[in-house]
C-alpha cells in the first residue's frame, strides 16, 4: 500500500469519533480491519441516486450531474486500481469522495451510505485526492498574455479600473488543534486555522492558490514565502506582461504589481476615498469566490485531521474542483450561515513605499 495513502487512512481512523465497536490493526505494509457486522444503507448508489431529480442531486452533492460526467472523463486515467479486491465502479468512488468533501459527515456514516467498509472509503478518497491533484495544472493556471488582456478589458469596462488581471486575498480554513506547534496556528480570531492564499479572475476562477501557512501568519509574509510571491520578485515580467497588476487589501505592501488602498490616516482626500471605494468594490470578487468554495465544499468549514500535513492537499483539491465547476457554469448559492473567513485587513507597516509605486496608484486615481 502507498505510504502516503496509509498515513491518510491512519489519520481518518484516529479522527473518526464513532469507532467504538471497530477493532482495527494497522500493519507496516498494509491494513487489516476486523469489525462487527453492522447495518448499512442498501443500494443508495445503485438505486436511490439515479432517482434523484437534478435539483435534489445538486442539493446533496453540491455539483451538477453533468459536472460529474466531466470529472469522470478527466479523472479516469489518473485513478489507481484497487489491489486484492474487486474494483468499485469509478463513478461510485467519485460520488463517495464528492460527498465527503461536500458534507460534514463522519466516515462511518459515509461508508454506511455507500455500502462499503470504512477502509474502502478511506482508500477511495485517497485515490480521488491524488487523481484531482494530477489534473491541477489543467484547471488552475496563470493567464496567458491574451487572457490577461481580456480580463483587464472586462474589469475596465465594468469598473473603469485599468490593467487588472486578478484579485488576491487570504482566507482561514478552520482546523482541529494540531499536534505540533499548535500555538502558531491560532489566528487573530482565536481559533486554529491554516491560510489559503488565492488569486481569482473575473470569471470567479482561481488562477493561483497556495495553502498550508499557519493561521497566525500575516498576509504579507504568506505572499513573500509563497511560490507566487517568489516568482513575482524574481521574474515579474513572466506574470504581469508589462504593466498589469492585481488588487489587494491594505494587508499587502503596495508595489508595481499589487495595488492596495490608500492608508486611511483620517486625512484622505476625496479622490483617495473614491479610489479606495472603487478598489474595494472590485476586490470583493475574491471574497465571493471563497464564499462559493466553502458553500460547496462544506468540509472546509472545519477540517478535523490528525495529520495537519494532509489539510493543504485536501484544500487545494477543493479549489481545483471549484474551477471545474465554474468552467461548467455550475454555480452554487452562498449559504446564509457561512461564517466569514476571509482574513481581516491588518495594515501592512513594512518599509515605506517608494515614489515610483506611489506614482502608479496616484496616476490611476486621476483617471477614474
Amino acid at each position: 500500500m502507498d505510504k502516503m495513502l496509509l498515513l491518510f487512512i491512519q489519520d481518518q481512523i484516529f479522527n473518526d469519533e464513532d469507532d467504538d465497536d471497530d477493532q482495527m490493526v494497522l500493519l507496516t505494509e498494509g491494513l487489516l480491519v476486523s469489525k462487527e457486522k453492522r447495518l448499512r444503507i442498501s443500494n443508495y448508489y445503485e438505486e436511490t441516486i439515479p432517482k434523484y431529480m437534478d435539483d435534489d442531486f445538486k442539493a446533496h452533492f453540491r455539483i451538477k450531474r453533468s459536472t460529474v460526467e466531466v470529472l469522470l472523463c478527466s479523472l479516469g486515467p489518473h485513478f489507481t486500481r484497487q489491489s486484492g479486491r474487486p474494483q468499485l465502479p469509478l463513478k461510485k468512488q467519485l460520488l463517495l469522495s464528492i460527498w465527503y468533501l461536500s458534507n460534514q459527515e463522519v466516515f462511518r456514516s459515509i461508508s454506511d451510505r455507500f455500502d462499503v467498509s470504512k477502509s474502502t472509503a478511506y482508500e477511495c478518497i485517497g485515490r480521488f485526492l491524488n487523481a484531482v491533484m494530477a489534473i491541477a495544472n489543467e484547471f488552475i493556471k496563470w493567464p496567458s498574455h491574451a487572457e490577461a488582456q481580456r480580463t483587464s478589458l472586462h474589469f475596465r469596462e465594468q469598473n473603469g479600473f485599468p490593467d487588472i488581471i486578478g484579485c488576491i486575498d487570504g482566507s482561514h480554513v478552520p482546523i482541529a488543534k494540531p499536534k505540533n506547534k499548535p500555538d502558531s496556528y491560532i489566528n487573530r480570531k482565536g481559533y486554529h486555522s491554516i491560510i489559503l492564499q488565492g488569486i481569482c479572475n473575473e470569471k470567479y476562477e482561481f488562477i493561483d492558490v497556495s495553502c498550508g501557512w499557519p493561521g497566525s501568519m500575516h498576509d504579507a509574509r504568506v505572499l513573500r514565502k509563497s511560490d507566487f510571491g517568489i516568482k513575482m520578485t524574481e521574474n515579474p515580467a513572466a506574470l504581469f506582461y508589462g504593466n498589469f497588476h492585481l488588487l489587494g487589501d491594505s494587508a499587502y505592501p503596495l508595489n508595481n504589481y499589487i495595488l492596495t488602498p490608500f492608508r486611511d490616516n483620517g486625512h484622505l482626500s476625496a479622490r483617495q476615498k473614491k479610489i479606495n471605494k472603487k478598489l474595494s468594490s472590485i476586490r470583493i470578487i475574491i471574497e465571493h469566490v471563497y464564499g462559493m468554495l466553502k458553500s460547496r465544499f462544506r468540509i472546509l468549514k472545519y477540517v478535523n485531521r490528525y495529520l495537519t500535513v494532509d489539510i493543504p492537499k485536501l484544500t487545494l483539491v477543493c479549489c481545483i474542483l471549484h474551477n471545474v465547476c465554474m468552467k461548467q457554469n455550475d454555480n452554487v448559492e452562498l449559504e446564509d450561515n457561512l461564517e466569514p473567513t476571509v482574513i481581516e485587513e491588518d495594515n501592512y507597516y513594512g518599509e515605506e513605499q517608494d515614489h515610483v509605486r506611489e506614482a502608479k496608484r496616484n496616476y490611476i486615481s486621476t483617471i477614474l
